[in-house]
């Protein structure tokens, strides 16, 4: 943008030129806070910004993982099973999900993403029920 007003300057058909950031990305792409987990994410779950930093983008069966605990969250649930039949369905024969990210190498945005505290139960870290404060001051 600015070496086409430079350009425009040099032709004598531009005066003056500024960019001003607005502070919300999310409202810059199109995208709003989801009212279920609190992060913004596309659709299909292969894009996600979290509060916690730099955003995650997903390949594979993971936003499927994702989705299908988020759907959990959408139905008034605090999580998931996972010994669930459909996310065992998904994660295709691994006894947790977090395996399936482990062998994706996305062990850390497993972390980042998942609430893990009680054991055989998943759900997401900023989703309704789910305490952020005190999950970012005591993260696991």
């Amino acid at each position: 943008m600015k070496k086409v007003a430079d350009a425009l300057a040099l032709l004598g058909e531009l005066e003056e030129f500024q960019v001003k950031p607005t502070g919300n990305m999310a409202a810059n792409q199109g995208q709003s806070i989801c009212k279920i987990c609190g992060w913004v994410h596309d659709a299909g779950f292969t894009q996600i910004k979290t509060d916690q930093g730099d955003g995650i983008q997903l390949g594979g069966i993971l936003p499927d993982i994702v989705a299908l605990v988020h759907r959990a969250h959408a139905k008034g649930l605090k999580g998931l099973s996972t010994k669930d039949e459909q996310l065992l369905k998904i994660c295709r024969g691994y006894k947790h999900p977090s395996k399936a990210f482990d062998d994706l190498r996305h062990r850390s945005d497993y972390q980042l993403l998942f609430n893990t505290r009680i054991r055989g139960f998943i759900s997401l870290r900023g989703a309704d029920g789910i305490n952020r404060n005190k999950s970012e001051s005591n993260p696991e």
